[in-house]
């Protein structure tokens, strides 16, 4: 059975000083960072929900920034199984910072109604990292919904918070890369704030995905 002493161990085993020091000034979270590497942490993710219960893994009091971020990876790795929704909500409740989020979120592939309905309350909330949630995972997942289900999501979001920002901005950019015709739609009719407008153009241009011209045509639209 994998323990608490289990994963101090792997911390101790594999922390770098250097790393973390590179570490900290990208991330601004308030948990101890040791400066263990995103691989070893999704490796470790997978020996965990192998051998531990994963809810009790969950519960275990919150020691350093690995240690969610291995949740994060396990999250992803039980994203159909029946305990997910209590495993996300505990998670989201966790989050302090763009790369505790983004991470696990990314990683969460899900099609269903179920989990459109939780990302699109996540996307409407006025927690910063529900909300960013909501709107990652509606990037990674349902961009291919219909114009209006997506739009009447999007305008529900609160803007005004940065994180939630550039969350949109990035989902705005990732849509004109993928469906164009959609992302002028939205730019036009999602009453974005000057803030999310300067967001989203900066992405735009700085994608490698997107030709000049139409660099040229969004930032006309946008700014």
């Amino acid at each position: 059975m994998y323990t608490l002493e289990n994963f101090q161990s792997f911390i101790n085993r594999n922390a770098e000083e250097k790393y973390r020091v590179f570490q900290s000034k990208l991330i601004r979270t308030s948990y101890v960072f040791n400066g263990v590497r995103m691989p070893l942490l999704k490796k470790e993710a997978k020996t965990v929900a192998n051998n531990c219960d994963v809810k009790e893994f969950f519960a275990w009091k919150t020691t350093c920034y690995e240690q969610v971020a291995v949740q994060g990876y396990i999250l992803a790795l039980k994203s159909k199984s029946h305990d997910f929704y209590g495993l996300l909500e505990d998670y989201v409740g966790k989050i302090d910072d763009w790369s505790l989020c983004d991470g696990a979120c990314c990683a969460v592939k899900r099609k269903d109604e179920e989990y459109f309905e939780k990302c699109s309350e996540y996307a409407r909330s006025s927690d910063e990292w529900r909300a960013r949630w909501g709107i990652v995972a509606l990037m990674v997942n349902y961009l291919d919904k219909d114009e209006e289900t997506l739009s009447g999501v999007l305008k529900s979001v609160r803007q005004g918070k940065y994180y939630v920002d550039m969350a949109l901005a990035w989902l705005l950019q990732v849509l004109a890369v993928k469906y164009e015709e959609k992302a002028v739609s939205a730019i036009k009719t999602l009453e974005l704030s000057e803030t999310v407008k300067k967001m989203t153009a900066g992405k735009i241009r700085d994608s490698f995905r997107i030709s000049k011209e139409k660099k040229e045509f969004f930032k006309n639209l946008l700014l």
